[in-house]
């Protein structure tokens, strides 16, 4: 259970971006008090409305963006078949009530580094364009997303020294996921790097796996984290 106190905010507006995400921009409640850890990936607990009565129910978010003049942040929310944070993202509209709690972040790139290649899936693609957008240093920037239609693809204003590449799934009976494979396909840059991946928990982790054993990265210039779990309710 989450002892900390939670923020309280209300929607003021819901954007569909694609096919599978919609953006919610969260103000007003106590966000003039909310701190930011100030990490790109950062992510918060959402806790959504249920009966006064029933177990507090929620789900890890990413903040996209946190506007510190207007106070307001914005989350895209992925929008799979059901699901408590789905159905809800669906129907907000302005004015709707959401609680969340204080934010944590698991992105931390080593001060020397030359590249970095960010990998991940459609729920990571939020982290990944915050950090394109935060990330300081101009180093090369190569970012990997996979992603379960054409249609999924979004218009993204990018620097030079960034590249995308969208990874569509191909085949719709294959796994919900094939991250690892994706990895595999990747050629690194010479010198040292900074490699960061979000996705399903076995794949990350067989991704993070391939980069240590087969490439040779040290495990301290990798972050791999589990957004959701093969075979689990995801939204």
């Amino acid at each position: 259970m989450i002892s900390t106190p939670p923020y309280e905010a209300v929607v003021l507006s819901s954007e569909r971006l694609g096919r599978s995400m919609q953006r919610l921009t969260l103000g007003k409640g106590n966000l003039a008090s909310f701190e930011t850890t100030s990490v790109p990936d950062e992510f918060i607990w959402l806790s959504f409305p249920t009966a006064a009565d029933a177990e507090e129910k929620g789900r890890y978010y990413t903040i996209r963006r946190w506007d510190s003049r207007r106070h307001e942040l914005l989350v895209d929310f992925v929008l799979h078949t059901d699901g408590i944070g789905t159905d809800w993202a669906r129907q907000a509209k302005p004015g709707d009530a959401i609680r969340f709690y204080q934010p944590r972040a698991r992105y931390h790139p080593p001060a020397e580094r030359d590249w970095i290649v960010l990998l991940c899936d459609l729920t990571g693609l939020p982290a990944a364009m915050r950090i394109v957008e935060e990330e300081s240093a101009e180093n090369p920037i190569a970012v990997h997303v996979e992603i379960p239609h054409v249609d999924d693809r979004q218009a993204l204003a990018l620097p030079a020294h960034v590249s995308l590449t969208w990874h569509e799934k191909s085949d719709q009976q294959a796994p919900p996921t094939q991250l690892a494979d994706i990895a595999a396909s990747i050629s690194l840059p010479p010198g040292s790097g900074y490699i960061w991946i979000a996705g399903e928990a076995t794949q990350a982790a067989a991704s993070r796996r391939h980069f240590r054993e087969s490439m040779d990265i040290p495990k301290q210039r990798i972050t791999a984290i589990g957004y959701w779990i093969a075979g689990q309710v995801r939204g």
